[in-house]
């Protein structure tokens, strides 16, 4: 249990030394198609039922794997649209 605590401590820790370094002018709001492939990989990654706020970008990446007949890259390149940094 005192190991947990820890742990705690310390991600909350280090979310906060990332806030302070991170200066808001170099923070990023994605919007499009860019923000629903995030949110995709975020919600299928979800454990049980993914929450509410997931439906639109599983929505996109439901009608993405329909078109796999017509285009068998379609949900790869939605989901690549996620940028790595």
């Amino acid at each position: 249990m005192n190991r947990i605590k820890v742990m705690f401590v310390a991600s909350v820790l280090m979310m906060l030394a990332q806030a302070v370094v991170t200066p808001r002018s170099q923070a990023q709001v994605l919007t499009g198609d860019a923000r629903l492939a995030c949110e995709a990989l975020l919600c299928l990654g979800a454990v049980g039922s993914p929450p509410g706020e997931c439906s639109k970008a599983l929505a996109k990446y439901e009608a993405m794997k329909a078109q796999l007949w017509f285009n068998p890259m379609a949900v790869y390149n939605f989901l690549k649209g996620c940028p790595k940094k």
